[in-house]
């Protein structure tokens, strides 16, 4: 494909042994260059050392996987192991400023003159590289015994990985702002469960174990002189005290500052769960589900400076607080859930849900000081009912869903100045509605189709977040729209079969000729929770088109693709830059994109 895409997909398969052992291998590798071009390798100003390549965000993607299945180890007994290792590298989301204010652009021109603000033209201007390298392992191991009519279910399933990521989170050609950061993880779980045979009374009913060890060491560096150009073109606004400025004064040239953060959480959760039907007819029946679930987490989060400087820089800057604590958290949860399921005919079936849910509250591992190191739960009490149908012998299908559900301590992410953290906003509700169907209206013709509408605010949020440039410390969001939350989203995506529409190509060519689009519409949303304007995207329509040959017994394949075909100007996500009010930074998503696959299939 373009941008030199390569990806290779291999897989193998089939009984080793028969009726003993069946295996499947399969190998994955991805790469492509970088798709944002990056103006600052080619400056010569020589200011600032350049590390970074011509072209940004990049992907190189290897994994491989293997499965062993003994259908017959012991009479009635199945088993399946499977081992899975990965190794993900990329030189980074590149973002580029969406917006900037004269001072920043007055600093960044110094070491780049093509530095600009238009984040539509997928061009960037970053002196160092966004480089993110990640290394995982997983292995898993299933039992199924049928015990009588009744079948035994054991998993167990470990996983571990490792990740190095450098950020230039200045997002321009100054060698200001760089974070850093090592993270080691690992899990483990084990879930045991019963499932009844079909009848008038069934249920599945089990228990499930999980505990997990991350650890995250990183740095915010800091190179004081070139921050202090950045905070100086600041200098009439306001921002910064004078005594800010003070502290800079007597600074050596290119000195090197940084902070020490060091955390480390260790989790552990029970859980018990069940679901039981009573099929009360054939048509109708009731469904009672229940989730019981302790979790504790413990962890020790660090904070400290490589000198009393450093301490005073961030505490100034970046308002950071050093700290040194041991935490604790218990929580307990019941999630009871009621459904009721009613096939009105054979062609439609009514549903209506009530359901709980819970997401545990925990640690922050980039809190700036010890009084945003803790979030809350959030719970969420959800109804749901719909109806799914099928029509004309299953020509065509409709299914449509409304929904209300109420969040109590919503988490949210907040922007603290250099990274993101967790908070809770105080209630929110999100209520809306899906329609999704197809429809074969010819024999050489398949439509698939969707839509939502969507009305996500917070019923109260009054310490939200404020817009950068405000001057305010908190503001009272209430009522506003929850982020990433487009009020209408809708998908349309026919295909057309040529070998069956023109009867020629039918009769003198040995293969399946198809050709299909894909249109998708996202309605307005913003991507931070401030709600700046500046950090949003407007009402889009994303199109992509392909075509395929295939052969008769689908053995073979070939298809030719396209993404964002329109080349529409669509971002992904936005945010302020640290130390700039009203400047902000964007990643955008890619533009067009053009690819080529061929499967072989023996």
């Amino acid at each position: 494909g373009t941008f030199n895409r390569e990806r290779v997909r291999l897989a193998a398969g089939g009984p080793l042994i028969e009726d003993f052992l069946n295996v499947r291998v399969a190998y994955d590798r991805d790469q492509q260059d970088g798709l944002i071009k990056n103006t600052t390798p080619d400056s010569n100003t020589g200011l600032d050392p350049v590390d970074t390549d011509d072209a940004l965000r990049n992907r190189d993607y290897e994994l491989g996987r293997l499965r062993l299945h003994f259908p017959s180890l012991i009479d009635g007994m199945d088993i399946n192991i499977s081992a899975t290792t990965a190794e993900i590298y990329s030189n980074g989301s590149a973002t580029e400023l969406s917006t900037a204010t004269s001072g920043t652009l007055d600093v960044y021109r110094r070491y780049d003159p093509a530095t600009e603000a238009d984040a539509g033209n997928r061009t960037t201007s970053q002196n160092a590289n966004q480089d993110t390298t990640r290394k995982g392992d997983s292995y898993s191991f299933q039992i199924d015994y049928e015990l009588g009519e009744y079948l035994l279910t054991g998993i167990w399933g470990t996983s571990e990985f490792e990740k190095d990521h450098l950020l230039d989170a200045d997002f321009g050609p100054i060698e200001a702002i760089l974070l850093t950061g090592d993270d080691e993880y690992k899990q483990t779980s084990l879930e045991l469960r019963i499932a009844s045979p079909p009848g008038t009374f069934e249920y599945v009913a089990g228990l499930y174990y999980y505990e997990s060890d991350f650890l995250g060491i990183g740095q915010v560096v800091l190179q004081t002189e070139r921050v202090l150009e950045i905070v100086e073109a600041d200098r009439n606004g306001g921002r910064f005290p004078l005594s800010a400025f003070n502290l800079l004064n007597g600074l050596s040239a290119n000195q090197r500052i940084n902070n020490n953060r060091y955390f480390d959480q260790q989790t552990e959760s029970t859980a018990v769960f069940g679901q039981a039907t009573w099929n009360v007819s054939d048509a109708l029946a009731l469904i009672l589900g229940m989730r019981y679930s302790e979790e504790e987490k413990t962890a020790d989060a660090k904070l400290s400076y490589n000198s009393d400087f450093s301490r005073d820089f961030f505490n100034t800057f970046l308002n950071e607080e050093p700290y040194d604590e041991q935490l604790k958290r218990k929580e307990y949860d019941f999630s009871p859930k009621l459904s009721v399921r009613y096939e009105l005919n054979d062609e439609i079936t009514l549903y209506a849900t009530y359901a709980t849910a819970f997401k545990a509250g925990g640690f922050n591992e980039q809190a700036v000081d010890n009084t945003n190191l803790e979030f809350e739960p959030e719970e969420a009490t959800t109804l749901e009912a719909g109806a799914k149908m099928r029509f004309l012998d299953g020509i065509a299908t409709l299914n449509v869903g409304l929904f209300s559900t109420e969040f109590d301590n919503l988490q949210v992410s907040l922007f603290n100045g250099t990274n993101f953290v967790v908070g809770n906003a105080a209630s929110a509700t999100s209520r809306g509605v899906e329609i999704e169907g197809q429809l074969i209206p010819a024999q050489w013709m398949f439509l698939m189709g969707s839509i939502a509408y969507l009305d996500a605010r917070y019923d109260e949020f009054t310490n939200g977040q404020c817009i950068a440039t405000s001057g305010e410390e908190a503001c009272d969001l209430s009522g506003r729209e929850l982020t990433r939350a487009p009020e209408w989203e809708a998908t349309f995506a026919p295909r057309i079969s040529l070998t069956k529409l023109v009867a020629w190509l039918g009769d003198n060519i040995p293969a399946e000729i198809g050709f299909g689009v894909d249109l998708s519409y996202r309605a307005h949303q913003f991507f931070s929770t401030d709600l700046d304007p500046l950090d949003d995207q407007g009402g889009t329509t994303e199109v992509g088109a392909n075509l395929k040959i295939s052969g008769p017994a689908e053995d073979w394949s070939l298809m030719l693709s396209a993404r964002n075909a329109t080349n529409k100007k669509i971002q992904a996500h936005g945010q302020d830059v640290p130390l700039q009010a009203g400047s902000h930074f964007a990643t955008m998503e890619a533009k067009p994109r053009y690819y080529a696959e061929f499967m072989y299939r023996w």
